[in-house]
Formats: structure tokens, sequence, C-alpha cells
């Protein structure tokens, strides 16, 4: 391939890397959000629970019953943050690996254009060599 077109190749994987990143970016914003909702609930939860055992000798069946049913709702909402968070953070593993891989590209790519560079180089300097060999034996061969 032609270092013209490795370099279209390189700048095309590079546009995409940057994609992924900014999808990275909002998923990494995502996954915090996740989290600190999941922390607030159980922080509620928490207060909640602790509000129950101060005012739990003042309660009817009734009472009692409702809180029950509001501690069990709040507990279902735990395990569902709890389970939407882990599932961003799997995606967010799977998006990390997305961005190595287009890194490696990246890396790759680089050091075939390197490489590329350095033999044209290596042969221009050879054939400039040869000519001014040439050029020497045939001032030489003049005298």
């Amino acid at each position: 391939m032609q270092k013209n077109q490795l370099g279209l190749v390189k700048d095309q994987t590079e546009r995409e890397q940057k994609k992924l990143t900014k999808r990275f970016e909002k998923a990494v914003s995502f996954v915090h959000s996740e989290r600190t909702q999941l922390l607030q609930l159980q922080e509620y939860e928490g207060d909640y629970l602790s509000k129950i055992k101060q005012e739990q000798s003042h309660w009817t069946a009734e009472n009692t019953g409702r809180y029950r049913h509001f501690c069990h709702q709040l507990s279902q909402a735990i395990t569902s943050q709890e389970s939407k968070l882990e599932q961003a953070e799997k995606h967010l593993e799977l998006m990390r690996g997305e961005l190595c891989q287009q890194q490696q590209k990246i890396n790759v790519l680089n050091d075939v254009i390197a490489r590329e560079c350095a033999a044209n180089i290596h042969i221009e300097n050879t054939l400039l060599q040869k000519e001014m060999d040439e050029f020497s034996s045939r001032q030489y061969s003049r005298y």
C-alpha cells in the first residue's frame, strides 16, 4: 500500500477512535450517574430503616404493613439499580476494549508508515549513492 493510502487509513482509524472516545466518555458519565443513583437509594433505605426503628413502637398493624410493603419496593428498586449499574459497567469494559483495539490499530499503522518511510529513504539513499558513484567514476575515467 502506498504511503498516501496508509495515511488515509490511519486518518480514518483516528476519526473512528475519536468517535469511540466520545461514546466512552458518555458511558463513563452514565456509569457514574447510575452509581450515584444506587448510592442515593441505599442511603435513603438506611435512613428510612433507622426512622422505622425509632417510630416502630407507635405503629398500628396497618402502618406496619404499609412500611413493609414500601421497604420491599425500595429493596426491589435497589436490586434493579444494581443490575442496571452492572450492565453499564460491562458495557463500559467492552468499550474500553474497543478503544484499546483501535489504539493498537493506530500504533500498527504508525509502525507500518514509519517502516515504509524508512525503506523509501533507504532506497533513495541507495539510488543517490549509485548516481554519485557513477558520476565519480565518469569523472575519474575522463582523466
